[in-house]
């Protein structure tokens, strides 16, 4: 199932990024100095693929980071469970269970027996 998902994900994405390198091949020039827009001080030139690429890539990464820090409370919520789900079997295996019997003893029944007299 996850070959079918990767198959159906992965290779169209791929033949879509390779096309877009394909067409947009042109240089664009990336600064960083807003004052000086004739002669920037610190420039880039790159492919536009290469810039909406790396956009593409820099808001799944930041987006990522965000849901993980969002979600650290479940994260933390998990971890205590786990801690007293660890303590709870450790305390119940420490503990010793009387083996159950199918038929009850003479004393048991004996017990039982004296116990539900019925007072009117």
């Amino acid at each position: 199932m996850a070959k079918i998902v990767r198959g159906l994900i992965f290779w169209p994405l791929l033949i879509l990024f390779v096309v877009l390198a394909i067409a947009n091949q042109s240089l664009v020039q990336i600064s960083f100095d807003p004052f000086n827009g004739d002669k920037p001080t610190f420039a880039i030139t790159l492919p536009v693929f290469v810039v909406l690429l790396a956009g593409l890539a820099l808001g799944i990464l930041l987006g990522g980071l965000s849901t993980w820090a969002d979600q650290g409370h479940w994260r933390r919520a998990a971890r205590q469970y786990q801690k007293r789900v660890q303590a709870l079997e450790a305390q119940a295996a420490a503990t010793v269970m009387p083996s159950p019997t199918l038929a009850p003893s003479a004393s048991q029944t004996a017990n039982v027996k004296g116990a539900l007299t019925v007072v009117r």
